[in-house]
């Protein structure tokens, strides 16, 4: 039992990290298109990076694409 409520506690732990840090990631302010394509970009090209990257996704299926991707060791460029 005691395994148990430590194993628990650990995840909802982890669990809390995840979720804190991915949404300081989110808070930042600015959009990281803008920032990595500049102003002149049009918008097409604007739409198809958010695309690519998931921005247009709702935050909640963005954080389960997060954890995914945590799970199998990506952690970004």
């Amino acid at each position: 039992m005691f395994l148990i409520k430590k194993l628990l506690g650990f995840i909802t732990v982890i669990f809390g990290v995840l979720l804190l840090t991915f949404l300081l990631i989110h808070a930042v302010p600015g959009d990281p298109v803008e920032v990595m394509l500049g102003e002149s970009a049009s918008v097409a090209d604007r739409e198809l990076l958010r695309a690519d990257l998931g921005l247009n996704q709702p935050l909640i299926q963005q954080f389960g694409h997060y954890l995914a991707a945590l799970s199998q060791g990506d952690f970004g460029n």
